[in-house]
């Protein structure tokens, strides 16, 4: 149920290979890597398209690109600083370069 992509800097038998251990790793559960976050409780978060989103602070959004051994993806972090206001509610969808943010309501 695979196609073979666009040229990359791999050879045909890597490539090969590569997809021979995905489907290994998915067929026996088994992770190729293991990333640990540590939030507080009832922190804002969504994991959406492979990337991480925390709301560690009222005004500020960190994203975390996962990392994909078989898809040559790496670990990337970025972060939205001083929005200007709380953050009730969020929303990401990075297919779409898209965040949704909805504001506290002021006391």
């Amino acid at each position: 149920g695979m196609e073979d992509g666009p040229p990359g800097p791999l050879s045909m038998s890597e490539r090969l290979t590569l997809l021979r251990r995905r489907q290994n790793a998915w067929d026996n559960l088994e992770a190729s890597s293991r990333e640990e976050v540590k939030a507080p409780q009832h922190i804002k978060w969504h994991l959406y398209g492979g990337v991480l989103a925390l709301a560690r602070k009222p005004d500020s959004i960190t994203f975390t690109q996962l990392p994909s051994v078989f898809r040559n993806i790496q670990k990337r972090e970025w972060t939205i600083d001083g929005i200007g206001f709380a953050i009730e509610e969020f929303k990401v969808d990075p297919s779409q370069d898209l965040l949704m943010m909805i504001q506290s309501p002021s006391k």
